[in-house]
């Protein structure tokens, strides 16, 4: 394994097409609505316009009320994509409850083989760039494979497991992860 963290651009897209079909045919429950989103830009032809905003929500341009910027990273291990990372830069209230610093998705049929937990490991690496001393990961508490990375990631580096945020009938893990 060679990764690396890049940010998304045309220049790592043709690797990015070639787990579209991946994705469109993945039914996990958890994780998928930001490749949804992508997925359908990438289909409306406004691939460009997704890029310029990545870049924005990175600088903090143009956010939408309530929202805080973050960086958005595709994870490649030798020119192939793996899986998308995004690092929020601060939190909301609502980010304390559901989201956090940190989310995630892998590729379908990459899932299983240690990407998850090498992509956070790299992105704890950039959150401390950034001078975060820890990050909040949350999951939903269904998400047994997410919940077992963001555990590995704690027992290792350390952090605190805080009490799971319930509403009517969903709830969400959360726990602090510190930076490397």
């Amino acid at each position: 394994m060679t990764l690396e963290l890049v940010k998304p651009s045309q220049e790592y897209l043709p690797a990015f097409l070639k787990c579209v079909d991946d994705y469109r045919k993945d039914t996990a429950k958890y994780g998928m609505d930001s490749m949804r989103k992508l997925i359908q830009m990438l289909d409306d032809g406004e691939i460009d316009k997704w890029f310029v905003k990545k870049r924005n929500e990175d600088l903090g341009i143009d956010l939408p009320d309530g929202y805080v910027s973050g960086t958005t990273y595709w994870l490649m291990d030798n020119g192939e994509y793996i899986g998308s990372f995004t690092l929020r830069h601060a939190l909301t209230d609502s980010l304390m409850k559901i989201g956090g610093n940190v989310g995630y998705v892998i590729a379908p049929s990459k899932r299983g083989q240690g990407y998850a937990f090498a992509g956070l490991k790299l992105v704890l690496i950039q959150a401390k760039k950034r001078g975060m001393d820890r990050v909040l990961i949350t999951c939903n508490t269904k998400n047994d494979a997410s919940f077992a990375v963001i555990n590995k990631a704690k027992n290792l580096y350390g952090g605190e497991q805080l009490p799971d945020w319930q509403f009517d009938d969903f709830a969400e893990h959360r726990v602090w992860v510190n930076t490397i």
